[in-house]
């Protein structure tokens, strides 16, 4: 990160520039050596961090900027750094999408894992759906014989 400050500084001049980043860069010690030179910085957040921001999250007080994105800003108060929260209706369904496929994908697996595998089949939850799977320990009773 020092080297990409120095870099720019030393090709545009040490203005008073705010700094861009998505979140594959933001760490902690990149951050600090932008607030060490004076600077501001705008950058995305890491997933990771987003329970800290739960409880704003379930509130209903978003400003819509155009018509599918909406926005918050919060200020942390044991420090000076705002977050600007966004959310998206496509994102929302994205997700959803994502996590269908994910489910799908690991029933079918358990399926093909039972059908393979000796025993009788029991019945296991997933997403609210019944899915047969093998009885494992009499599986594993036989591998140690």
């Amino acid at each position: 990160m020092e080297t990409i400050l120095r870099m720019v500084e030393r090709k545009y001049g040490k203005a008073r520039r705010i700094w861009v980043f998505d979140r594959g860069i933001v760490s902690e010690e990149n951050l600090e050596a932008i607030r060490k030179r004076g600077g501001q910085y705008l950058v995305g957040t890491p997933r990771s961090q987003m329970k800290r921001f739960e409880a704003e999250l379930l509130k209903d007080d978003w400003t819509q900027v155009r018509p599918e994105v909406e926005v918050k800003q919060v200020a942390l108060p044991q420090g000076e750094e705002t977050y600007i929260l966004c959310r998206t209706a496509g994102r929302k369904e994205k997700e959803k999408a994502i996590r269908k496929r994910f489910s799908t994908r690991m029933e079918e697996a358990l399926k093909g894992l039972g059908r393979r595998c000796c025993g009788e089949p029991a019945e296991l939850v997933v997403n609210r759906q019944p899915v047969q799977v093998i009885r494992v320990v009499p599986f594993l009773d036989n591998l140690r014989q």
